[in-house]
C-alpha cells in the first residue's frame, strides 16, 4: 500500500509509532493505537510493517480468552519477539475482564515481555481503560489516534449509500473505492454506530441532514429493532427522492417502508408495496421481492383469493429474473398455502408438487426459515384425506427433516 494513501494526521500517527516501537529496543512499554474501523487498522498495520525496521509479531486475541497475559504467553513460547502487536480486544466476549485481568497483574508484562508491546483499541474499548482500569491505562508511554479524514467519510458515506440501493434493486455493480474500502463493510454494529456518528459530526447541527445519512440511519434504526426511528428516517429520505424525482430510489424506500409497516400496519404495507411496484417499473428484481411481501400481507388477513394471485404474478417475475431457490420456493409456498386453504385439491396437488421438486434439488442450508414455512404448510398437507397430497407431504416432510427442522405437533 502506498503512503500516499494514508492522509496528514495518520502519516504523524504512524511516524510517532514507528519511532515508540525503535525507541523501546529489549524492555517492555505499553503502546496504545487507536481506532475505531477494522479496515483502516489494517491500512496502518500493512505500512507500519514496510517502515518499521523492528520485526512485529501479531497476536489477535480469541472471542473466548480472559487473560492478556495469558494469550500473549501462548504465542511467544519459542522465541522473544523484538515486538508483538495486539488485536481483537474489541472482539472480545469479555474485555472488561481482559482489561481488569491485565491491570490486576501488570508488574508480570514488564518482567515477562521485555520489548514494546502495541494494544490496539476502538474508542469503547478506550473509554473502559480510562474509566476502569487507570493504572493500566497510564502506564501507557504513547497513546495515539488514526482516523478518517472528512472527505473519506463523505465520499464512503455516499458510496455505502448507493450500494445498499443497488443491492436492494437486484444490481450487481458494486462502486465502492478501493481506497474507501475500510469504511465499506458495516455489518458490525458497533462499527455501524461509530460510522453514523463521525457523519453527523461532520453537518451543521441546524443543516437538513444528508438523504444518505437518513437511509443509513433508518437502517441501523431497523437492525436494532426500532422501526418507529428506521420509518421517520426513511420517510424524510422518501421526501427528498420524491424532490428529486427518481422513481429507483422512492420504490427502495417504499419497500423499507412497507417492511416496516409490517404486521402492526397490514393496510399500510399493502400500500407501500403496491406503491413500490408501480415506482420500480423495469426493475423486476425489487418487484418480486414486493409481490413476495404482498403474499405475506394478504396471508395475514387471510385474503387467500389475492394471495393465490399474487404468489402466481410473483412467481413469475422470479424466474424472470433467474432468481435463487428461495424466492421461488417461497412463492410455490404461498401458492400452496393459499389453494390449501381454499380446498382447492387439485391446484394443490400441482403447488405441492412444485414445493416437493424444489426440496428435492435443495443446496442452500443457511434459508431454514423457508424451509421451516415449508415443514408447517406441508404438515397440513399430509393431514388431508387426498391421498396423492397426503403422499406428498409425507415425502416432503421427511427430505426436510433432513435439514434439521423440527416439527409442530398437530
Amino acid at each position: 500500500m502506498s503512503e500516499e494513501k494514508i492522509t496528514s494526521p495518520n502519516k504523524e500517527a504512524l511516524s510517532r509509532l514507528t519511532r515508540a516501537v525503535k525507541w523501546s529496543p529489549g524492555k517492555f512499554s505499553l503502546i496504545l493505537a487507536r481506532c475505531d474501523y477494522a479496515g483502516l487498522r489494517a491500512q496502518i498495520i500493512e505500512q507500519l510493517h514496510e517502515v518499521c525496521p523492528v520485526q512485529i509479531q501479531e497476536i489477535t486475541i480469541p472471542p473466548w480468552e480472559r487473560s492478556l497475559h495469558r494469550a500473549i504467553s501462548g504465542e511467544i513460547t519459542d522465541n522473544m519477539p523484538d515486538a508483538v502487536m495486539i488485536l481483537g480486544l474489541e472482539s472480545s466476549a469479555d474485555p472488561d475482564a481482559i482489561l481488569k485481568g491485565a491491570n490486576h497483574v501488570r508488574g508480570k508484562f514488564a518482567k515477562d515481555f521485555p520489548f514494546p508491546m502495541i494494544l490496539w483499541v476502538t474508542d469503547p474499548v478506550m473509554t473502559k481503560l480510562i474509566r476502569s482500569v487507570t493504572d493500566f491505562y497510564s502506564w501507557a508511554g504513547t497513546s495515539l489516534r488514526f482516523v478518517p479524514s472528512d472527505a473519506e467519510l463523505s465520499d464512503a458515506l455516499q458510496q455505502n449509500a448507493d450500494d445498499m440501493f443497488n443491492e436492494i434493486l437486484g444490481k450487481r455493480e458494486i462502486g465502492l473505492s478501493e481506497e474507501n474500502r475500510f469504511l465499506a463493510d458495516l455489518s458490525d454494529p458497533q462499527e455501524f454506530e461509530i460510522f453514523l456518528k463521525d457523519l453527523e459530526a461532520l453537518s451543521p447541527p441546524a443543516s437538513r441532514p444528508s438523504p444518505h445519512l437518513q437511509f443509513l440511519r433508518g437502517r441501523n434504526a431497523r437492525n436494532k429493532g426500532d422501526t418507529e426511528s428506521a420509518m421517520k428516517d426513511y420517510k424524510a429520505c422518501l421526501s427528498f427522492w420524491k424532490e428529486k424525482n427518481d422513481p429507483e430510489r422512492e420504490a427502495v424506500l417504499l419497500y423499507l417502508i412497507g417492511q416496516c409497516c409490517g404486521k402492526d400496519d397490514p393496510e399500510g404495507a399493502k400500500t407501500c408495496f403496491q406503491d413500490c411496484i408501480q415506482a420500480a417499473g423495469e426493475c423486476q428484481e425489487l418487484a418480486a421481492k414486493c409481490l413476495c411481501e404482498l403474499c405475506g400481507v394478504f396471508k395475514e388477513q387471510e385474503d387467500w383469493e389475492e394471495m393465490e394471485k399474487t404468489a402466481e404474478e410473483a412467481l413469475k417475475v422470479n424466474q424472470s429474473c433467474d432468481n435463487r431457490q428461495a424466492e421461488c420456493l417461497q412463492c410455490h409456498l404461498f401458492l400452496a398455502e393459499a389453494v390449501l386453504h381454499r380446498d382447492a385439491l387439485e391446484k394443490a396437488e400441482i403447488s405441492v408438487q412444485h414445493v416437493l421438486n424444489a426440496l428435492y434439488l435443495w443446496e442452500n442450508e443457511d434459508d431454514r426459515p423457508v424451509l421451516g414455512q415449508a415443514s408447517d404448510i406441508l404438515e397440513r398437507v399430509s393431514q388431508k384425506k387426498d391421498e396423492t397430497l397426503w403422499h406428498s407431504g409425507i415425502n416432503c416432510i421427511e427430505h426436510i427433516k433432513k435439514h434439521g427442522i423440527v416439527f409442530r405437533q398437530a
